[in-house]
């Protein structure tokens, strides 16, 4: 459990509690008082099955991958091309449909650095740079052969790059150096089609594919382990994480997009 106490202008008080036997679990913050200049927010509660899920957003069609901003959710969707929702934190986590994007073949979805754009690859492994500077109408801008994304993380300290590689595993990276990315390792011991880093970077988790999620130890980096699998009926390619609000989102093929409290997932798995 962790909780981050920050004091300046405003005290903002983020609850991620909850273990694998408490039900309910603050993950949301609601501004209560301000007076004086001082603005007080204190956690709302989301109520948690024992696995740490809070609620399944449902689609019409199929969660083949996600990708998500601070307040949307970009759904792949295979031949039903790609959803955008908008994603909203109060005493439930709402979903709203802002608009669809069809045309697209979608097997994967990311999201640029700045969050202007949306790449999309498609079945045939042609990227799709959309624009969504206006979430409400983005713009198709081209299609292009070039690997101007991948689903890779990189750790906060920009050491090591990860590189999930779908059936062939796990690419590991060692990005010290900006001239020379050297691959120091593969982990070949699971499926990886997505990854977050969590715990610090201590931990990893990966999509598996019909398996669920795998807890990797990446405590060091170049030495990956594996500490447990965290089964997922129906499996998943597709992970992404709301760090903000300690939320983990797992694309779950026609069941739509699985929520989960994070802390409560890593209780639960390391046990």
């Amino acid at each position: 459990m962790k909780i981050i106490l920050s004091i300046g202008l405003a005290l903002f008080l983020f609850g991620c509690g909850g273990g694998s036997t408490a039900p309910i679990i603050p993950t949301e913050k609601n501004e209560v008082t301000e007076e004086k200049g001082i603005t007080q927010e204190v956690s709302k509660t989301y109520e948690a099955d024992e696995n740490g899920k809070i609620t399944t957003i449902k689609l019409s069609g199929t969660a083949e991958d996600i990708a998500i901003s601070k307040d949307a959710l970009f759904v792949a969707k295979g031949k039903d091309g790609i959803d955008i929702i908008k994603i909203g934190y109060n005493d439930f986590i709402e979903s709203e449909l802002i608009t669809a994007i069809d045309g697209i073949n979608a097997r994967s979805v990311s999201l640029s650095n700045d969050g202007e754009k949306l790449y999309v690859v498609n079945e045939e492994g042609f990227v799709n740079v959309i624009n969504i500077t206006n979430i409400s109408a983005p713009v198709k801008e081209r299609v292009t052969t070039q690997q101007e994304v991948q689903k890779e993380v990189i750790t906060k300290d920009s050491n090591y790059k990860f590189v999930p590689k779908g059936e062939k595993g796990l690419e590991i990276y060692d990005i010290s150096n900006p001239a020379n990315h050297e691959l120091k390792t593969t982990f070949n011991k699971s499926n990886a089609y997505d990854i977050v880093l969590v715990d610090n970077d201590a931990k990893a988790l990966i999509a598996a594919g019909i398996t669920g999620i795998n807890l990797l130890d990446i405590t060091t980096p170049t030495e990956p382990n594996m500490i447990v699998r965290f089964e997922i009926d129906g499996g998943t390619k597709g992970l992404s994480l709301n760090e903000e609000q300690g939320l983990l989102f797992v694309a779950n093929g026609d069941k739509g997009v699985l929520v989960y409290h994070l802390n409560t997932v890593l209780d639960k798995l390391s046990n």
